[in-house]
């Protein structure tokens, strides 16, 4: 059986699939290397560019693939196509659209070491976005602290 803090780290594509189908069916596909997955969401990014969920996906994939200067690089330009969080907070969709961008830095920070701010992250989302991503995100914060992280 995983340890809870394995669980942190692997779970969160899984949950993306069933929770947030609109990622597409890259997320659908299972027994599928990390490098098959990859190269597929690239394929998908070049045909829609400027699609954040997509390129949001992508830093997904690379992160849990251990390419993590790829999937910063990749949330970046996401994040740079997003309107600053104080002026989305009207607007349910691209509330939900940066509570997601949130979340995605949350799990790469916290595959890169850095969980404290993983959990500042991950807070974001949760105030975001109430139900989806930021209930995604109230349980890894909730799991992170679980493991001592907050201390």
């Amino acid at each position: 059986m995983a340890s809870q803090e394995e669980l942190v780290r692997r779970t969160h594509i899984s949950e993306l699939s069933i929770q947030l189908p609109f990622l597409g069916k890259i997320w659908l596909i299972g027994g599928h290397s990390p490098e098959k997955q990859i190269k597929q969401a690239r394929k998908r990014l070049a045909k829609e560019p400027n699609n954040v969920r997509r390129r949001l996906g992508l830093a997904l994939l690379l992160t849990e693939a251990g390419q993590n200067k790829e999937a910063v690089l990749e949330w970046t330009k996401a994040h740079l196509e997003l309107p600053f969080d104080d002026d989305v907070r009207d607007d349910h969709a691209l509330s939900q659209e940066n509570a997601y961008a949130h979340y995605t830095f949350g799990i790469i920070l916290h595959n890169t070491g850095a969980v404290k701010e993983a959990i500042q992250e991950w807070n974001r989302a949760s105030e975001m976005d109430q139900y989806g991503i930021g209930q995604l995100a109230r349980e890894k914060m909730e799991a992170a602290k679980n493991l001592g992280a907050s201390d």
